[in-house]
C-alpha cells in the first residue's frame, strides 16, 4: 500500500510540474512577444514607408531614386520603359537641363529607364531628340534586361563637362548656358548618347552592338573619336 501512495505522489508530482513548466512557457512566450512587438510593429512601419516612396518615386519618375524589385513589379517594368513628352513644368522645375536657343524644346522628349548601378536599380531619365527615342528604349531595356552596369542616366541638369565626365554619367541633350561653348551642335540636338563617360568601352562591349544595331555611329570609328560616344544622323 506503501508503494502505491508513493508512486501516486510521485504521479501527482509529475504532472504538477508539467503543468508548472507548460504555465512558466507560456509567460516567457508572452513576455517576448511583448518585448518583440512593438520593434516588429516599428520594423512594419518601416517597411510600409519605403515601400511607399518608392512606389511615389516611380509615379513620379524621380530620377537617380533607388527602387527594389518588388516596387518595380509592382508598378510593372514595362512602364519602366518609355517616352514621355517634357511639359513646361518640366522645363521650370529644378531638374531641368539648361534649355539651347538654338533647338526647338517642342523636339525633346524624355526616355524613362532603369539602370543597373553600383547603388542597386535607379531610375533614369534621359532627354533626347523624339527621333531616336524608341532607339534609346529598347537599348536601355536590353540592357537592362542583361544586368549591363550604368551609374546615372540623367537629365544632365546643373552640370559642366567635366561633372558629367566626373559623375560617370550618361547622358544625351546637354546644354550648359554659363559655358553654351561646350555643347555640341548633336548634344544640343539630342541626337547623341554618351555611356559611362567615365569609362572608356572597349571594342567588344555588347552596347557597341546594340547602338550599331539602331542605326548609331559609334564614336571608337570616328578620326580621335570618344568610345564612350554614340550618334545618330538624321
Amino acid at each position: 500500500m506503501k508503494q502505491i501512495k508513493n508512486w501516486m505522489f510521485a504521479a501527482i508530482l509529475l504532472v504538477s510540474g508539467q503543468m508548472t513548466l507548460t504555465s512558466c512557457e507560456k509567460v516567457i512566450v508572452d513576455t517576448v512577444d511583448g518585448i518583440f512587438k512593438p520593434l516588429n510593429d516599428e520594423a512594419d512601419e518601416y517597411n510600409s514607408r519605403k515601400r511607399q516612396e518608392m512606389m511615389d518615386a516611380l509615379l513620379n519618375w524621380n530620377v537617380g531614386t533607388s527602387v527594389d524589385q518588388e516596387a518595380i513589379d509592382q508598378y510593372g517594368l514595362d512602364n519602366c520603359f518609355q517616352v514621355t513628352l517634357l511639359t513646361p513644368e518640366f522645363w521650370s522645375s529644378e531638374y531641368a537641363p539648361d534649355a539651347s536657343p538654338a533647338v526647338n524644346k517642342d523636339n525633346l522628349c524624355l526616355v524613362h529607364c532603369l539602370t543597373n548601378s553600383s547603388y542597386g536599380i535607379r531610375i533614369g531619365g534621359i532627354v533626347c531628340d523624339k527621333r531616336i527615342a524608341s532607339d534609346l528604349v529598347d537599348i536601355f531595356r536590353q540592357l537592362y534586361d542583361s544586368a549591363y552596369s550604368i551609374q546615372d542616366a540623367t537629365t544632365a541638369h546643373g552640370y559642366c563637362k567635366e561633372n558629367l565626365i566626373n559623375c560617370n554619367c550618361t547622358y544625351s541633350y546637354f546644354f550648359n548656358a554659363s559655358d553654351p561653348e561646350s555643347a555640341t551642335t548633336m548634344e544640343q540636338q539630342g541626337l547623341c548618347v554618351m555611356l559611362n563617360a567615365a569609362y572608356p568601352l572597349t571594342v567588344d562591349d555588347p552596347a557597341i552592338i546594340l547602338f550599331k544595331q539602331h542605326g548609331f555611329q559609334w564614336g571608337g570609328d570616328m578620326p580621335n573619336g570618344n568610345t564612350n560616344y554614340f550618334e545618330k544622323c538624321l
